[in-house]
């Protein structure tokens, strides 16, 4: 293989194109194969709500004015408040990416990051979630969003910082392969 080849298949659009289709109308990358079940959502009323207000927002940084005052419940404050944020603001010098963010929900902290410059790669289950993460992080050339489960998500990619804020509590529930071992452990020896 030339150099060239070599560089080719080192850029995250190749290494996603192996086994994921890109949908440039979301912009996020689905699998080639069916993907399995996700049943978690916040309900179909906020998270649609979610997306037409990101739609509709010029400014979808992580401080935008615009986003903040779309915060009405607390499943849209969750999504949209930068604060959430702060669980990497102290500890930002220690993240590099490339990044894998499992279970991105609906891109918060995505955004934060990619806004930081690291090459972030969000993997989320939900395909609308994923939706709402593709147009909030559409600016962002760093940022690739995949819909895909972490169970199946196969790569030899490696990532300097992985990250499950809000996920590993919920790996009994996704993430077992019906052998004796703590599916906690499973998804930890996975990642």
């Amino acid at each position: 293989m030339t150099e060239s080849n070599k560089q080719n298949q080192s850029t995250p659009e190749a290494f996603l194109s192996n086994a994921f289709s890109f949908d440039e109308s979301l912009n996020i990358w689905h699998p080639k194969k069916a993907p399995g079940d996700f049943l978690y959502s916040d309900g179909d009323e906020h998270e649609e709500y979610l997306l037409e207000k990101i739609r509709g927002t010029k400014d979808r940084s992580v401080l935008s004015e615009e986003l903040s005052a779309g915060m009405k419940d607390w499943p849209s404050t969750y999504h949209l408040h930068h604060q959430r944020c702060n669980v990497f603001r102290s500890i930002s010098e220690y993240i590099s990416g490339p990044v894998l963010e499992i279970g991105a929900g609906c891109g918060v902290l995505t955004r934060y990051l990619g806004e930081n410059g690291h090459e972030t790669f969000a993997l989320e289950g939900s395909p609308r979630r994923a939706s709402i993460i593709g147009e909030r992080c559409r600016d962002l050339k760093n940022v690739y969003v995949i819909n895909a489960n972490f169970q199946d998500f196969k790569t030899e990619k490696k990532f300097q910082t992985i990250t499950l804020i809000g996920v590993l509590e919920y790996a009994r529930v996704y993430f077992s392969d019906g052998g004796n071992d703590d599916p906690v452990d499973q998804m930890l020896r996975a990642i």
